[in-house]
Formats: C-alpha cells, sequence, structure tokens
C-alpha cells in the first residue's frame, strides 16, 4: 500500500494531518508527482516523491447507468470499461431517435459483456431467461433450432407500449437467414384473429408478419442486418421500407412473448429459431424510423 497521509505528533500527540486525498481532490484527471520536502531553515534535509494517477470522471446516459447499476446490485459482472462506452453510446444514439420511450423490451446480444449480463432488458431493467441451447458471442447469441430461447418475462396483457393496432417487433440479424417457419417471437392461443407470427424467411418467396389477424405471407421482406415488422393500423402492416401489406386487425395478443420461438399457451412452443441475431425489441411500431435505425444499429 503507497502512502495516504503524514501526521506530525509532539511528545506522542497528533498535532498535524497532511492528508493526500485532500491535495488530490483539486487535482485534474490523470498523472501527477506529489513532492514532499523537510527543511532546517532553508537548508533542505530530505524530499518524499509520489505518484499518483487520477482516474477520469465517467458519467454514463441514466438509463445505461441504471443497467449498470441494476448489474451491480445483482451480483451480474460488469462489461469492461470499452464495452461500456461502446454500450453507453449506443443508448445515447438509440434515445436520440425517440425510440427508446416506444419499447418495452430491449435486448442487446452483442459484445464482450457476460451473457447474464446481455440478458438484462435495457428499457425495465430486469433479467430474462434463457432456456435450451444457445451460443453465445462476441457477435450476438444463435438460438439451436430446437429449444433454445429466451424469455423476457413480458406478458402483453398489460403492456405499456405493445397494443392493437400499433406494435413493432425489430431485430438486428447477423447471418444468413433459413427457410422453414421460424419466428423471431409469436403467438397463437387457438384464435387465429390474435396471432403473432414474424417469420423472416417462410419460404424462397415469402416472409410471414402475423400481428393481430391471421397469418399473413408477404414478399420476401429479410436481410442480414437491420429489420422490422410493425402494425400500423386498423387494417395495414409494414416489413421493413417494402411497403405496406393489407392485414385487417383481430383481437390483441395477451399472453407472455418469447423471443426465438411461438408460444402456443397451451400446451407447446414451435417454431423455434436458428439463426443468429445481435439485438431484439418489442413494443409500438417503429416503421417512422426504420432509416436510423438502420444505421445505428447494424
Amino acid at each position: 500500500m503507497g502512502i495516504t497521509k503524514y501526521i506530525v505528533k509532539v511528545d506522542g500527540v497528533q498535532t498535524k494531518i497532511l492528508d493526500l486525498s485532500d491535495i488530490k481532490s483539486g487535482l485534474a484527471a490523470g498523472a501527477h508527482t506529489i513532492t514532499s520536502e523537510a527543511y532546517d531553515g532553508a537548508t533542505l534535509i530530505s524530499t518524499q516523491t509520489k505518484n499518483i494517477t487520477i482516474a477520469a470522471v465517467v458519467s454514463y446516459d441514466s438509463d445505461y447507468q441504471a443497467v449498470l447499476d441494476y448489474a451491480t446490485a445483482s451480483a451480474i459482472a460488469l462489461p469492461d470499461q470499452t464495452q461500456q462506452d461502446i454500450d453507453n453510446q449506443l443508448m445515447i444514439d438509440y434515445k436520440a431517435t425517440g425510440v427508446y420511450t416506444k419499447r418495452d423490451v430491449i435486448f442487446k446480444a452483442s459484445g464482450t459483456a457476460d451473457l447474464n449480463f446481455k440478458l438484462i432488458c435495457w428499457k425495465r431493467k430486469i433479467k430474462m431467461i434463457a432456456y435450451g441451447g444457445l451460443i453465445w458471442d462476441s457477435q450476438g447469441v444463435k438460438p439451436n433450432g430446437t429449444n433454445g430461447y429466451i424469455d423476457p418475462l413480458y406478458d402483453t396483457t398489460n403492456s405499456t407500449n405493445y397494443l392493437l393496432n400499433d406494435v413493432g417487433i425489430d431485430w438486428v440479424q447477423v447471418e444468413p437467414f433459413v427457410s422453414g417457419t421460424k419466428v423471431i417471437t409469436g403467438g397463437y392461443s387457438g384464435d387465429t384473429s390474435d396471432i403473432v407470427g414474424i417469420g423472416p424467411k417462410f419460404n424462397a418467396t415469402e416472409s410471414l408478419a402475423s400481428i393481430h389477424g391471421g397469418n399473413v405471407l408477404v414478399p420476401f421482406y429479410a436481410i442480414v442486418g437491420y429489420n422490422s415488422v410493425n402494425r400500423i393500423s386498423a387494417s395495414t402492416t409494414k416489413a421493413n421500407d417494402t411497403g405496406t401489406y393489407s392485414h385487417p386487425s383481430g383481437a390483441k395478443w395477451s399472453n407472455p412473448l418469447l423471443i426465438f420461438v411461438r408460444n402456443r399457451v397451451a400446451p407447446n412452443k414451435d417454431n423455434y429459431y436458428d439463426t443468429k441475431v445481435s439485438f431484439v425489441s418489442i413494443g409500438a411500431s417503429v416503421y417512422n424510423e426504420y432509416a436510423t435505425l438502420k444505421t445505428i444499429l447494424e
């Protein structure tokens, strides 16, 4: 341990304290040298030198800081400083689009953070739950297509932003899409009026873009990169920037939504996803912000 203070005693009684923390409090961030000199009158008797470094004070966006605070309180390892800086800037850019207030679930899977940190929802500041086979790396997470999925602990029954005719589900795809009916998220209660199915690649030429009103197949819209499917009115949906599609709404899905699988409520889950993604969010429609989000999330 280094020297932190000097104490002067007379006959064993403390009379003066030179606390180095008092000196450090007025110094700028960076390296400094503190020198203590002892004199006999005008004659220098001895010199002691201490090198110190004042760390820069890091101030993060309040919502990203809340993610870090939640992790600390939950004994979840924090990302390193470089990753924190990257995440913080993304939060700033994301909030600048106005989309943050529209989301209920924000899941960022890319980066070097521990998977437990990646499972923290950036909007609700809770830890989501991972099930089954999931492969994590710095690019994102890849479900195995068999039993791997994430429960965001999100029930749309009392959702803040997810509404009957105002819904947006978006994600960033890292790898080429696979064929077959496999969904980013979805739900089926047995009544097709409330069905949800976001299937980027239903077959070679069509995608699934169903939100509250039967199965809707649309021209293939999915890309490697940012994707977005939105219900924008009682009669239309929109996928990426490929145009709007007639899609009369029925009933709102009012059950849990899962990520990388369709929730059939009872008794099964199906259509497990199997392609790597780096980001997923759920909430109100974000079709107006498609171009901006594509720029900051890819």
